[in-house]
């Protein structure tokens, strides 16, 4: 599926925009209200891309806003997003963009649906703003590492603002968690404690950092 434009006012029972393969956008304004996901791609191999250059997107699911089997890119676009999971795939690089989520289980999620790429969350500019409901949720959670080359992410969570059982590297960028920024990426206690410094400090600010090719 390719999108080069337009506008879509889209109400769904089912996924909104869905495909096997791979959904590339390039710009167009997209108001979506849906039962699943607002873009889902994913085939029986356990691959499917989604990449997106830009456009504005309004997405409110029950699912995920934004799915991908293997690989999601974003490389600009305006997000507003309100889901139980804001942003999934297995590789997610963030490379620009306004994002603004609101969800109730994980703001970005790694989840290792593919064998075929690194599981990873990886951030190398753009504007990230998560908001967590209560409960048992993260707002950046990653089933592998978590890289922050550059860029700006503003989380506001209740339990937890990063989660992750790979590396934690801190290469660059802002990073505010309830309104107060941090020198290393926190693990996973109620938005950044003292265990989460301390195995920040461990797991980040190491090593040269991933860049958002695929």
């Amino acid at each position: 599926m390719k999108i080069t434009g337009g506008t879509y006012n889209v109400t769904s029972a089912l996924d909104a925009f869905e495909a096997n393969d791979s959904i590339s956008v390039n710009d167009g304004t997209f108001n979506v209200i849906t039962n699943k996901d607002g873009f889902h791609c994913e085939n029986d191999e356990a691959e499917g891309t989604i990449t997106i250059s830009g456009g504005t997107f309004t997405i409110n699911g029950e699912s995920d806003g934004i799915q991908a089997c293997a690989v999601l890119q974003i490389d600009g676009g305006t997000f507003d997003i309100t889901a139980p999971e804001g942003i999934e795939a297995t590789y997610i690089v963030i490379n620009e963009g306004n994002i603004n989520i609101n969800a109730s289980d994980d703001g970005i999620n790694a989840s290792a649906s593919s064998n075929a790429y690194e599981t990873a969350i990886v951030f190398n500019g753009g504007n990230v703003n998560v908001t967590m409901g209560q409960g048992d949720t993260d707002a950046i959670d990653s089933n592998g590492s978590i890289y922050v080359n550059g860029g700006t992410i503003n989380i506001t969570a209740q339990m937890s603002s990063f989660d992750y059982v790979g590396n934690a590297e801190f290469n660059g960028g802002t990073i505010i968690v309830n309104g107060q920024e941090v020198s290393e990426i926190p693990q996973s206690m109620m938005g950044g404690g003292m265990r989460g410094e301390m195995n920040g400090n461990m797991n980040g600010g190491f090593g040269g950092g991933r860049g958002g090719r695929f």
